[in-house]
């Protein structure tokens, strides 16, 4: 189920908790002889949400004459009915971050041909949010044949070198096919080094157009290698990857659209082409290979070499005020580098904040949960903390006793073997309130609060803040707060596909 919405696109610095449930419905491409077609509706409910008085619709009717149903499968909900043109699913009290609504299996309508589509429309209504409405593109196509090949590389390079994957696609079939696209991720430890002018960029995809025929039982290549760049602040030694996955126009309806979604750059490094090309001749009719086991992807995979690590340091805090009075302390965690640190569905940094004896927590991060007297704060991003880059996890205090406080801000990095933190010196950082009116910072030789392991962070130094400056840090750490978003493995199915 996770692979059936897809996320909005992530940018580089983090974004904040999901705050509303989301909807997903995959555009569908079938060959037009009567074959079955398989769409997926799904729900997504934020963690620890709860939503009553569900109910989904699921609207036929712009697909009269295109396909008719064949069978539909309830998912998580109380039942489904149907009429000519309408799914009503009662779904009712939903808790599930990842709901299934409905299965539907469609078979082409009697008379229908090549290149006639149609829309289905998804709604979902709820007590606690307001109406949400996805639309679906259900298109019929011609049969076609093709292969991404080979499926498999492995690459070598050190961190900032330039690695070449040999990429290709193969008309396996019978049929001349007219245009096909290749997709790609693109990631902060690969780069392309040239960007061209038939293929558009977002921030975390982006695919090449190619509007060529591709004679049958012909291999085609690309007329310049498309070159992946190592970053030069990748963890070393390390494994990364991407993927390239070749796609008729009429087969990527939602992998375009993902791209689109992120606003895409067009390239401006001239045209990449393939080789052998025929003519640029467009398809009359779509054209779709139905067998999605044996094309699209071609998966990369880079060893990098070397040894180049982090060196995550705690941030800790100074506040001040008043017996009675409420301060926000910005702490967390600092990439001092020189690589970059977290792996995709893994935390970037994990910090254990024990508050000063003294104070009371009024106001914390959803990210963060008690742990006997302490709290245990956990980041996750779709991108890596780069060095120079913090976490900063704001906790509102309450003072309740006068004179100076003291607590402690530990960073420990759950980090694979392949992202270490180098240098456990700095580790820990002390969260002082009202400091003694000779400095405001801790004082030296002072342990930085409970388990005497202080200091002031050895390089993560603190944020200092005051109860005037709440509210202007109140929204910085909102700002910074990443949400827990989950970089799916979406499968190859492109008839699974969703776009939240």
């Amino acid at each position: 189920m996770a692979g059936l919405i897809l996320a909005a696109p992530l940018p580089a610095a983090a974004a904040p908790p999901d705050a509303a449930p989301a909807i997903g419905i995959n555009n569908l491409t079938m060959v037009a002889n009567g074959a079955i077609g398989i769409q997926y509706t799904a729900m997504r409910i934020p963690a620890g949400g709860v939503l009553h008085d569900v109910r989904a619709t699921i609207d036929l009717s712009g697909v009269a004459g295109v396909v008719a149903v064949d069978s539909l499968t309830q998912g998580d909900g109380e039942g489904c009915t149907r009429t000519a043109d309408l799914i009503t699913c009662d779904i009712g009290t939903a808790d599930k971050y990842d709901l299934s609504i409905a299965t539907v299996r469609y078979r082409t309508a009697v008379g229908a041909a090549a290149g006639d589509q149609g829309t289905v429309v998804l709604t979902v209504t709820g007590k606690e949010f307001k109406p949400l409405t996805r639309k679906a593109t259900v298109l019929l196509a011609k049969h076609v044949d093709y292969t991404g090949a080979p499926y498999f590389q492995d690459l070598t390079g050190r961190p900032g070198a330039t690695v070449t994957p040999d990429l290709g696609v193969y008309n396996q079939g019978l049929e001349t096919i007219h245009g096909i696209d290749v997709y790609f991720r693109l990631d902060p430890r690969l780069t392309l080094t040239k960007r061209y002018s038939n293929c558009y960029y977002g921030t975390s995809t982006g695919y090449c157009h190619f509007d060529d025929e591709l004679a049958r039982t012909t291999w085609y290549t690309t007329s310049e290698p498309l070159k992946l760049r190592i970053s030069p602040q990748s963890p070393a030694p390390f494994s990364a990857g991407t993927r390239f996955n070749w796609m008729t126009p009429a087969d990527g309806l939602t992998e375009r659209e993902k791209v689109e979604a992120e606003k895409p750059a067009k390239g401006t490094a001239g045209q990449l082409s393939l080789v052998r090309r025929v003519s640029a001749a467009k398809a009359t009719v779509p054209e779709t290979d139905p067998d999605a086991e044996d094309i699209l992807n071609q998966s990369v995979e880079v060893k990098v070499t070397g040894k180049q690590t982090a060196d995550l340091a705690a941030v800790g805090a100074v506040v001040t005020g008043d017996v009675g009075a409420t301060v926000v302390a910005g702490v967390g965690t600092r990439n001092l580098g020189p690589a970059m640190v977290g792996v995709y569905l893994g935390p970037i940094a994990v910090v254990t904040v024990t508050p000063p004896d003294g104070t009371t927590v009024v106001g914390k991060p959803g990210e963060c949960e008690p742990s006997g007297g302490s709290y245990v704060c956990t980041r996750k991003a779709a991108a890596p903390l780069l060095p120079g880059g913090s976490v900063v996890f704001p906790f509102t205090l309450r003072i309740d006793k006068a004179g100076t406080l003291r607590g402690r801000v530990v960073s420990k990095g759950e980090w694979t073997e392949q992202t270490p933190d180098h240098n456990h010196g700095n580790d820990t950082a002390a969260l002082v309130v009202n400091p003694p009116a000779a400095g405001g910072t801790t004082p030296p030789g002072d342990d930085g609060g409970p388990g005497g392991e202080g200091g002031s962070g050895g390089g993560g130094g603190t944020l200092p803040i005051t109860g005037a400056n709440a509210a202007v840090i109140g929204v910085a750490g909102a700002l910074l707060i990443a949400g827990g978003i989950v970089a799916f493995v979406v499968t190859r199915r492109r008839k699974s596909r969703f776009e939240a």
